[in-house]
Formats: structure tokens, C-alpha cells, sequence
């Protein structure tokens, strides 16, 4: 009996702690945002930190080919590109998430190919087994990043519907605009 209770207290102790780190490492606006290293689609390595250090804002939408909102953002996303010229953008094809028993791969090949039917033509950043989406909080799709100049989190969103695009765009100016 004196077992079972030590066990079931040291059972509420680390949920306890469990519980106060996840509210730790949630990411809001003004953070600091997580560097990473990883690979574009191409093969060729990217490095966050490099990216920061020019001082210009940046943003990330995280997909996969299986996503249907991402289907709908990513050309949003691309047409934003052409109008803010001033902001580095890359889209992050994030592969070997789990669901249950099942890791949903992601294939260069049909990357590309959906891509193209989309007519999107951004940097593509491939997240292989979905660690750098995972910095950036829960891994759901799609997911958009905005840094600022001097590598803080000005805006973090997951999801897509019709009130994304102008809260985008807002976050885009001021983040121009700032110095």
C-alpha cells in the first residue's frame, strides 16, 4: 500500500513539472525565435541564424501535400512574396509527422509536382522528420511564422481561413516598416 501511494504521488509530482515546462516552451510574439538548420528541397543547406543576421524579416509557412488549407495558403503566400519584396520568404515542407502507428512521409517528387500545379514558386526548406516544425509549437498544418528584424517572433498562426490574409498582410507592413 505504501508503494502504490509513493508511486501515485511521484506520478502527480511529474505531471506537475511535466505540465509547468510545456507552459515554458509555448512561443509567443516577441520571443526569440528558434534557429534551426535544415535542408531545402534541392538539398542545400539553410541555416536560420545566417538568415537573421541580414536584418530583414522573414516568414515560414509550414506544409505538407496532404494538407488542404495549406493547399489554400500557399498561393496566398506566394503572391504576398511579390508584394513585400523587402521580406525573405520560404515555405517548409514538413514530413514524418506521426499519427498513431503511421508517419506521413513526404515525397520530393510530389512536392514539387503540387507546387507547381499551385504555381507557387518559393524557397521550399524540407523538414524531414518534422523537428522544426515542432520548435514552433503544436505540429498542425498549415502553421505561418513572421520574424521580425531582429530575429523576435512578430506573429505565429496556425490554421487557414478568410481573416489569415489581412492579419498577415498587417504583420508584414509593421514588420517593414520597423527599424
Amino acid at each position: 500500500m505504501r508503494f502504490s501511494y509513493l508511486l501515485i504521488l511521484s506520478y502527480i509530482v511529474f505531471a506537475q513539472n511535466s505540465d509547468s515546462n510545456k507552459n515554458q516552451n509555448i512561443l509567443k510574439v516577441g520571443d526569440a525565435a528558434p534557429t534551426f538548420f535544415i535542408r531545402t528541397l534541392d538539398n542545400k543547406k539553410f541555416y536560420l541564424s545566417d538568415e537573421i543576421k541580414k536584418e530583414k524579416p522573414i516568414l515560414f509557412s509550414f506544409f505538407a501535400t496532404w494538407c488542404e488549407p495549406c493547399k489554400k495558403e500557399l498561393p496566398l503566400i506566394d503572391s504576398l512574396s511579390t508584394q513585400f519584396k523587402d521580406i525573405s520568404f520560404y515555405i517548409i515542407n514538413v514530413s514524418g509527422i506521426r499519427q498513431g502507428k503511421k508517419v506521413l512521409k513526404e515525397d520530393p517528387v510530389l512536392v514539387k509536382k503540387m507546387l507547381n500545379n499551385l504555381n507557387v514558386g518559393l524557397p521550399v526548406l524540407y523538414d524531414k522528420y518534422a523537428q522544426t516544425v515542432a520548435k514552433y509549437g503544436e505540429i498542425i498544418l498549415p502553421k505561418t511564422a513572421i520574424i521580425d528584424k531582429k530575429g523576435n517572433l512578430a506573429y505565429l498562426h496556425t490554421g487557414f481561413d478568410a481573416t489569415v490574409r489581412k492579419d498577415i498582410i498587417k504583420v508584414l507592413e509593421d514588420v517593414s516598416k520597423s527599424k
